[in-house]
């Protein structure tokens, strides 16, 4: 089924589709702007049809009725088809100047309602769309109407055949596919393809589909393509019957269980130059994965058919009207799919980085995924697990681990849009250190900066900007500050980065002369203009090229050494431009001509399929450049001299802030000296091997507190666990009784930073007493284990584990939490249940695993699982749970991760049912730069069994631990107390017992610096 449901926002009448839009347009606007929705302006075949519109739209409107085409000589529908109804006054047409026709609202005459005239084209009017389903099915002669919805026909009409037998490779396998029959979709249709299949590992492969006759683009990201050998496969490629002229599908099965992961039997196989189309029927509806879309649950609904489209884009992660099926500022298309009812799952990568959608349905009862692309290849990654964690070690394994960020970054965080001078960043700063609330870093979003422009900041409203810096870094706070990526085209002396940056050549061109807009300043040159923030047009840097990279780090260095930063946001990195194809942005100065940047070009700005990403979300313009910049740029790839390549944006539009974010990271690294970190607002898969995410606009409503928890669970899967969410809501003003559940929430979040929009209420923790004590309370608790999560996101950059993690990921064969995504976990040990909702804002009913379940606040076995319950939640209180059989690493908490690695160690051992539990610590200087890979660092493992508990340091760094000994353990859900301790290195051990919770609490105070046991007596 290619397209069988109206647009959003569209209605349909039988089998047509109709549009009002709002704004008034000259004709041939109007008929643009209906064509770039995917349809003409209003055609009416019938007097019924005509009574249809009349009844639904009151304004008078131009209809697609013109003689334009024939130079004023006739008239007729600009859809093509013929003027077989008409409706003209007495006497029209009249003039042959009046080439276009408009529909009369004659109300007073209702004989006459509906009267066409002819009228001066450039006049403004309403506009009707329309759009005719069976009309454009059968345009596509691939598919077949049938009577309410359009259908690819049976697989064996259409798509492709083998044209040759099966060649062997070193690594696998291909065949010679050609083209079984003329149908089409949309034409341009690729006659030959090579059908390829490489075997990388015994649960890892790859597919590709590549045009056999010419290149085609294909995605630049550099993945780890480490091929083993000598292994056996745990999957089998099907071809089925593979004789020449057979018609070509494929499937992928788990060989152990037979399941297959991957089958292509149900057709839906289209290769064109312009749209691209595979079909998989899944093993199970437990899908989960792509982003980065609005997704209200974790786990996908095929419920009804639901398409989400893929494109980086400025849009803001709320609902998008009537379906809410949006993408936003990233592109992941990565899936997973949780094959039966034991742990089996398998992971997809789609390796494509042009316009996507992927569409869920059921086809006679079974779980349907398509797949689209508007260009390049279709390559495919298949991950056979078994389990969800294997899979996320294979994935990443592919696209390279996750970053290990500072210890300073897994502090708490202030921020806003809307400090418009420095005293209202201390006022913030004061509010919250007056609160005791530990505080890491500080920010300054635009409003530092000189009329917004990059490398400036305003020496009036913010004088003492740098010695400011300075303090706060004395008191262990670091600094942050955000970069925008467009800059203003002022190549002169009055602004030098600009002006470097064009000696550099260091922007974005148009990919040849012919695109260059007539409007466009000659001294622009090649470069495409755009506006953004700043009251300025501007340019774009390319960040493929090796000067740009060059001239980015070299501007991050002279800021440097006027504001000391420690670190660098990047934002508004789609790229994000504003006013793309209207008449002018929202922010276009007062008494200036009106202008924006505007992108004709049919093929590459409007091409023939339009992707769900013109429908969803607030795509005025109704083109991909929608909020960006045009599809027909040029970028310049010279990682390899011998070997450079231009793309045009077209392609690599999404890649845009995966190509700012390893340039800003090296550069930040070098200016700092220390490991440093980069967080920014659009990615792309291997991304998080550098940067981390903070997940956009979101809204000061209850609804946004659980996506993000969906979106925590989904970059994990991404291979980006270092994100969180704006805490209390970026728009809109955030309520006392929101910002207390949402602080509780935050401060579990990978990246926990309070940040709000300009023109809102201050929303700071410090602003409500309330708000200061949950805040202190959870944030302590955070602060608290920190050394846990640290050691968490060591093994996810080691190994690929996840640090948010699902209950699904740990309890993989227990079918009720494949659904839960309202609560999560820290690794596998720490169980957060907070409170998402107003009307039970202290209660909730919560989903206990298997196993012990212990209370945090009162160290006591609270559930024993499998177990859902209700949950009475004070107001100064999440629910925080530690599951039987872990041991915590931790450390007393202080007011900023400075202080609290100042403090001694600790651990949390918390027994499971046979009295086991076991745990590790990563610890290193927390900012130098790869200390893993030159090995300065220290790691230990903790077991506890038989009353014993063994230390064990696998590695040791001189002088690391010295300082902070191992002090106070707790062990909880000991039975009885005991008659002594003994430490295997002869330290003196005290402990009291508590007999009401059963926690036995030690204190045998040494240094961590060789391996040593406790025993309990």
């Amino acid at each position: 089924m290619i397209t069988a449901l109206c647009p959003d926002d569209w209605e349909r009448v039988g089998n047509v589709c109709y549009w009002y839009p709002p704004e008034l347009k000259n004709w041939t606007d109007g008929e643009d702007l209906c064509r770039q929705r995917g349809g003409h302006l209003l055609s009416i075949n019938s007097a019924a049809e005509l009574n249809t519109v009349m009844n639904r739209f009151f304004d008078d409107s131009w209809i697609g009725l013109n003689s334009l085409a024939s130079g004023g000589s006739t008239f007729e529908w600009s859809d093509g088809s013929p003027v077989d109804f008409t409706n003209w006054n007495e006497g029209e047409p009249n003039s042959p100047e009046e080439m276009c026709t408009e529909m009369m609202h004659w109300t007073d005459n209702p004989s006459s309602h509906g009267k066409w005239l002819d009228n001066f084209c450039d006049l403004q009017r309403q506009v009707v769309c329309k759009l005719d389903l069976e009309r454009e099915c059968n345009s596509m002669t691939v598919c077949e109407w049938n009577g309410a919805a359009c259908d690819l026909k049976p697989p064996s009409d259409y798509g492709y055949v083998f044209d040759s037998g099966r060649t062997d490779t070193e690594n696998g396998f291909q065949y010679r596919l050609t083209r079984a029959n003329d149908f089409t979709a949309y034409g341009s249709d690729i006659q030959n393809l090579i059908f390829q299949v490489t075997y990388y590992d015994d649960r890892h492969l790859r597919f590709t589909l590549r045009d056999a006759d010419r290149d085609r683009y294909e995605v630049p990201v550099p993945l780890n393509h480490d091929i083993q050998t000598g292994f056996d496969p745990t999957y089998a490629v099907d071809m089925g019957d593979d004789s020449i002229g057979s018609p070509f599908h494929f499937s992928i099965r788990r060989q152990d269980t037979g399941t297959v992961v991957f089958d292509t039997s149900p057709g839906g196989l289209i290769y064109e130059d312009q749209f691209l189309q595979i079909i998989t029927e899944l093993p199970s509806e437990n899908l989960y994965g792509f982003g980065e879309n609005v997704h209200t649950a974790f786990r996908h609904d095929f419920s009804s058919r639901r398409t989400f489209p893929l494109f980086t884009r400025d849009e803001f992660p709320n609902d998008a009207k009537p379906s809410g099926d949006k993408n936003v500022y990233g592109v992941h298309p990565f899936y997973e799919v949780m094959e039966d009812n034991s742990s089996n799952t398998h992971g997809v990568f789609f390796l494509n980085s042009n316009a996507m959608e992927y569409e869920t349905q059921r086809l006679n009862g079974d779980p349907i995924l398509t797949l689209r692309s508007i260009g390049g290849i279709l390559d495919f990654h298949l991950f056979l697990g078994p389990s969800p964690a294997d899979v996320s070690r294979q994935y990443t394994q592919l696209i390279g681990r996750p970053f290990l960020p500072p210890y300073w970054s897994l502090g708490f965080q202030l921020s806003r849009w809307g400090f418009e001078t420095l005293d209202d960043l201390k006022a913030a700063v004061e509010r919250t250190q007056n609160a005791n609330i530990p505080l890491d870093i500080v920010y300054a979003d635009i409003d530092y900066m000189i009329e917004r422009m990059i490398f400036t900041w305003d020496p009036v409203k913010w004088a003492g900007f740098p010695e400011y810096v300075r303090e706060l870094k004395s008191q262990g706070i670091r600094f942050v500050i955000i970069l925008d990526p467009a800059i203003v085209f002022d190549f002169t002396n009055n602004y030098p980065p600009a002006l470097r940056g064009q000696q550099a050549d260091a922007f974005i061109k148009w990919y040849n002369e012919s695109y260059i807009p007539s409007d466009q300043e000659s001294h622009a040159g090649e470069y495409m203009v755009g506006y953004v923030w700043p009251p300025a047009k501007t340019v774009f840097p390319d960040f493929f090229k090796s000067s740009t990279k060059e001239w980015w780090k070299d501007e991050i260095r002279r800021f440097h050494e006027e504001i000391e930063f420690a670190a660098l946001w990047i934002d508004m990195n789609e790229p994000s431009n504003f006013g793309t194809n209207e008449e002018k942005p929202h922010n276009w100065p007062e008494g200036v001509p009106p202008w924006s940047l505007k992108c004709r070009d049919r093929r590459w700005d409007e091409p023939p399929y339009k992707t769900k990403t013109i429908y969803a979300g607030e795509n005025k313009s109704g083109t991909f450049a929608d909020k960006t910049i045009c599809m027909t740029g040029k970028q310049i790839d010279d990682t390899n001299p011998s070997d450079v390549k231009e793309y045009l944006t077209y392609d690599t539009h999404s890649l845009y802030g995966w190509s700012q974010g390893l340039p800003t990271l090296l550069a930040v690294r070098e200016v700092t000296g220390t490991r440093s970190m980069v967080f920014s607002r659009s990615t792309y898969a291997t991304a998080g091997q550098w940067i981390g995410h903070w997940f956009g606009d979101n809204i000061s409503r209850w609804v946004d507190l659980h996506r993000s928890i969906i979106a925590m669970f989904e970059f994990n899967m991404f291979g980006i666990p270092y994100g969180g969410s704006d805490i209390c809501g970026f728009f809109d003003n955030a309520t006392e009784a929101l910002c207390i559940r949402w602080m509780q929430l935050g401060a579990f979040y990978p990246f926990a930073r309070n940040h709000n929009a300009f023109g809102n209420a201050d929303q700071d923790p410090g602003m409500w007493p309330t708000v200061a004590e949950a805040s202190r309370i959870a944030l302590g608790a955070r602060y608290r284990v920190l050394p846990y999560l640290y050691t968490l996101f060591y093994h996810a950059n080691t190994v690929g584990d996840t640090v948010v993690r699902p209950l699904l990921m740990e309890f993989p064969t227990d079918v009720t939490a494949r659904g839960i995504d309202t609560q999560f976990l820290w690794g596998s040990h720490l169980l957060l249940s907070p409170i998402l909702t107003l009307e039970s804002f202290n209660s909730r009913s919560a989903y206990f695993p298997q196993g012990l379940w212990y209370k945090y606040w009162s160290r006591e076995v609270e559930f024993t699982g499998p177990l859902t319950t209700n949950l009475n939640v004070p107001d100064m209180e999440i629910p925080i749970h530690v599951r039987g059989g872990a041991i915590l690493p931790t450390q007393v908490s202080g007011i900023n991760t400075d202080e609290s690695r100042q403090n001694p160690f600790g651990l949390i051992v918390a027994l499971d049912e046979s009295s086991q539990a076991s745990g590790n610590l990563f610890w290193d200087d927390g900012e130098s730069i790869d200390t893993v890979g030159t090995g300065d660092y220290f790691y230990a493992t903790f077991t506890f069994d038989t009353n014993v508990l063994d230390i064990t340091v696998e590695k040791s760094l001189d002088g690391l631990m010295d300082g902070t000994p191992l002090e106070g353990i707790e062990i909880w859900g000991y039975p009885s107390s005991p008659s002594s301790v003994e430490s295997s290195n002869g330290v003196s051990c005290t402990f009291e017992y508590d007999s009401s919770a059963s926690v036995l609490d030690l204190s045998c105070p040494q240094p961590i610096t060789e391996s040593f046991t406790i025993t309990i007596n």
